[in-house]
């Protein structure tokens, strides 16, 4: 597959699940229009911010794919492989264990075993990672912004 073709297929899932978060909050968390998204303290907030920022890249990435120019003859092959369906999969099985096992917890799996499907197995610095920045976000939006997230049976 052409790495522009791919990276317009990538820009169009992006844009297409921006969209569909931004159709779906107004149903998920009551109150929430486009107005709620520039108060800090909605519920939505966030998820909007991440649905426009997951909606901006998506439109440069399908920009830059149509700049294929300035590429290199052997730079337009992409190799896809397995990588990127793992990760996906990945994500989905992610959101049940948010529900079950909750956010922090979910978190430190998730990235405990992401850099493993990329081939990553520097230990020293997975292990880490994967303890503190769970319990970072959590400290930063949990306790300083106020941002409850889903507890579960383990956190």
């Amino acid at each position: 597959m052409r790495k522009s073709l791919s990276d317009r297929l990538i820009a169009v899932i992006a844009l297409a699940i921006s969209a569909v978060v931004f159709l779906a909050l107004p149903h998920d968390v009551p109150g929430t229009s486009l107005a709620t998204f520039a108060d800090m303290e909605s519920a939505a907030f966030f998820p909007m911010l991440a649905a426009t920022l997951v909606g901006v890249s998506a439109v440069m990435l399908a920009v830059g794919s149509l700049n294929t120019s300035s590429r290199r003859a052997d730079d337009d092959v992409d190799a896809i492989g397995p990588r990127p369906v793992l990760m996906v999969i990945g994500f989905c099985i992610f959101i049940p264990l948010i529900h079950g096992l909750g956010m922090v917890t979910a978190s430190a799996i998730t990235i405990l075993v992401l850099p493993l499907v990329f081939g990553y197995r520097d230990y020293r610095w997975i292990l880490p990672l994967a303890v503190l920045l769970p319990f970072a976000v959590y400290g930063l939006f949990e306790k300083i912004l106020k941002v409850l997230f889903p507890h579960g049976a383990v956190f």
